[in-house]
């Protein structure tokens, strides 16, 4: 019989970094963090709290209670810019994809669908066929915004439904 389990655990650790001054420089170089730990919350955090922000929806409230309730210690303000910032990374798979996506296919099928962004009015471009999807959010959705998509693979025309827009021409 096979029985899944849950563990949430907290893990503090402490790195020790060696520091070595050069009086020649006159400069202190001091070693990094391994990749992922920046900041005072480790990638296995951040990994848990994306998700449920942007996969399950869950306020940044309900987020802090759960880890609160796992014993990790965590502002408000902290959990926000957790959810925010850094998230290049995301932005050059976007690209990648959009580019694999363009060449997996002859053919796309481009979207577009007006949304609320902070409180304005933004439009929210999908570009996709069967084999993948990209969402872009931008404030506008007109020809100026869309080359973006056409500038990863310097080819391509769309055609939306009621209109043309020739773009990468």
């Amino acid at each position: 019989m096979r029985v899944q389990d849950l563990r949430l655990t907290t893990d503090t650790v402490c790195f020790r970094k060696e520091k070595w001054y050069s009086p020649s420089l006159r400069q202190t170089f001091l070693a990094a963090n391994p990749p992922g730990y920046e900041g005072q919350f480790g990638p296995h955090l951040k990994a848990f709290v994306l998700p449920l922000a942007f996969e399950s929806g869950m306020s940044e409230r309900s987020i802090r209670r759960v880890l609160t309730l796992a014993g990790i210690s965590i502002s408000v303000g902290q959990l926000s810019q957790l959810i925010i910032t850094n998230h290049d990374a995301f932005h050059h798979d976007r690209m990648a994809i959009l580019k694999a996506g363009f060449a997996s296919s002859p053919w796309q099928h481009i979207d577009t669908t007006v949304t609320r962004v902070n409180g304005r009015t933004a439009h929210c471009h999908v570009v996709c066929n069967p084999l993948y999807t990209v969402y872009t959010t931008v404030p506008q959705a007109d020809r100026q915004y869309a080359s973006p998509f056409c500038k990863v693979v310097n080819r391509f025309s769309f055609v939306p439904i009621a209109r043309v827009i020739g773009c990468c021409d």
